[in-house]
């Protein structure tokens, strides 16, 4: 199991550890929306939103290739995006974690990966 691992700045201890994929962890982070909710994306082929303040995976999704990047909406607390080692930009909807709501193929193959992401706010795109 690969997951997280606190660490208790006071005296320089490692605490809790928290499992979270089968495979490697490819890229991970914090909710904009939520400050305890983590994002991870793994090897394992899944997405999975974990609760830090409680330690425990609330929600799973499932993608077809290994994920290697992430990133939250930050205009939308409902969405966020990941990254497949296909070259596809997969969009999650957090209300339906049973597939992604859309995707799109970012590189010029299918054997580039999106290596990383960053969300972008319409406000800030160029027109």
């Amino acid at each position: 199991m690969f997951g997280i691992r606190r660490l208790n700045l006071l005296d320089m201890k490692l605490n809790q550890q928290t499992p979270i994929h089968q495979k490697e962890i490819r890229d991970m982070e914090f909710s904009p929306h939520q400050s305890d909710t983590l994002l991870s994306v793994g090897m394992d082929k899944k997405a999975i939103l974990t609760d830090v303040r409680l330690n425990v995976s609330v929600q799973t999704y499932n993608a077809d290739c290994p994920l290697w990047s992430c990133a939250w909406s930050s205009v939308s607390q409902h969405l966020f995006y990941a990254g497949g080692s296909n070259g596809m930009l997969l969009t999650y909807d957090l209300r339906n974690p049973r597939e992604h709501a859309s995707s799109v193929l970012v590189t010029n193959t299918e054997t580039s990966p999106v290596a990383g992401i960053c969300f972008v706010p319409p406000s800030y795109q160029k027109t």
